[in-house]
C-alpha cells in the first residue's frame, strides 16, 4: 500500500472539515434556495459525502477538455449538478474559508455553465468565483450582489436584469485567475500597473446592460 502524498493528506483533512461544516439540514436548506427538494435523509447523506469528494477533485489539475467531459456527464448525473451548485453557493458562507475556495467554486460554476445549466433567477449573492468562464450562460435576473467576479468571462451571456450591485473586483484575483481562461470581461487585466479607476471602467463597460446598475467595489 502506497503512502498518501502531502496533497492527499491535506485534502482528506479538507473533506473532514466540509462534512463538519455541512449538516444534512444545511444541505436541505441550500437546495431549497434553488427550489430543489431532497427530503430523503439517506440521499442527502450520500450527497453530502459526494460534495466533500468533488470539492477535493476541483483542486486538481483540469484541462479544458477534462472540464468539458465532466460537463457532459451532468446530463446523466443530477447529483453532480446539485453538488456543484452547492459548492458555488457555499463559497459565500459555509465554505468561504476552505483552502482554494475561489478556484474550486470558479471551476464548479464553469462546469455547470458548460453543461448549459440555466442560472436564471438564482441567488449567488456573495459567491467567490474569480476567473470563471460564464460565456453564453443564462443569468437573467440572477443575483450576484456582493459577489467576487474578478476576471469572470460574461461574453455573450444573457444578463437581462442581472443584479451586480456591490460586486467585488480584487486586483490580486484578476492577476491570479485570468490565465485560467483565454478571455475575460476585462480588456487589459494582465497589466499590473492598472489603476483601480481603470479596472472599474473596464468592468462597467463590459457589464453595461442596465443604466441603473451600481458600480462595483474595488478591493
Amino acid at each position: 500500500m502506497y503512502p498518501y502524498s502531502e496533497f492527499e493528506i491535506a485534502e482528506l483533512d479538507v473533506q473532514e472539515r466540509i462534512l463538519q461544516s455541512l449538516s444534512n439540514e444545511t444541505i436541505k436548506t441550500i437546495l431549497k434556495s434553488f427550489n430543489l427538494i431532497l427530503s430523503n435523509d439517506t440521499q442527502v447523506s450520500i450527497l453530502r459525502r459526494r460534495i466533500a469528494d468533488i470539492f477535493s477533485r476541483l483542486a486538481q489539475h483540469m484541462s479544458e477538455d477534462y472540464i468539458t467531459a465532466v460537463a457532459q456527464g451532468i446530463a446523466i448525473d443530477n447529483d453532480l449538478k446539485l453538488t456543484l451548485l452547492i459548492i458555488v453557493k457555499c463559497s459565500a458562507n459555509f465554505l468561504k474559508d476552505m483552502p482554494d475556495i475561489k478556484l474550486r467554486a470558479s471551476r464548479a460554476i464553469t462546469i455547470l455553465n458548460k453543461a448549459k445549466i440555466s442560472f436564471a433567477k438564482m441567488d449567488f449573492s456573495g459567491v467567490q468565483i474569480p476567473g470563471a468562464d460564464l460565456s453564453y450562460g443564462n443569468f437573467a435576473e440572477t443575483n450576484f450582489e456582493g459577489a467576487n467576479l474578478s476576471a469572470v468571462n460574461f461574453r455573450n451571456a444573457c444578463l437581462n436584469g442581472t443584479n451586480f450591485n456591490n460586486m467585488i473586483i480584487i486586483r490580486d484575483d484578476i492577476k491570479k485567475f485570468t490565465p485560467l481562461f483565454s478571455f475575460s470581461i476585462f480588456e487589459h487585466e494582465r497589466e499590473t500597473d492598472k489603476t483601480n479607476k481603470e479596472i472599474e471602467d473596464c468592468v462597467i463597460k463590459s457589464n453595461q446592460q442596465e443604466n441603473h446598475r451600481k458600480k462595483p467595489r474595488i478591493n
